[in-house]
């Protein structure tokens, strides 16, 4: 997996599988052009208005043990399975208006 800079949050995201010769581009799947600040903005609205927030201490670990696992894996060349277990959210919906976090 070949992704952006992770400080312009936005860009192409490249996949290549193990006997690809190439990359293929995968398209985005979500909303884009938020930037940095809109998981803050999405934890304190949910705060106010009761609702679960999206970036949890459960979201950072599991994201912490996947991150682990690949470094793992490609250290002793094979596949390891991550330990955590996570619930995903549900995601912010993605026809809301610019600068609006939640319906």
């Amino acid at each position: 997996m070949r992704v952006p800079d992770p400080n312009q949050f936005d860009g192409p995201v490249h996949l290549r599988m193990k006997d690809d010769a190439d990359w293929t581009e995968v398209p985005p799947q979500f909303v884009t052009g938020y930037g940095r600040s809109v998981g803050l903005a999405d934890m304190a609205y949910a705060i106010r208005s009761s609702r679960p927030h999206r970036a949890s201490l459960e979201q950072a670990f599991a994201v912490l043990d996947l991150m682990q696992a690949f470094l793992d894996s490609s250290m002793v060349g094979k596949t390891i399975t991550p330990v955590s277990r996570y619930t995903r959210p549900k995601p912010m919906p993605a026809d809301l208006p610019f600068g609006t976090l939640d319906r």
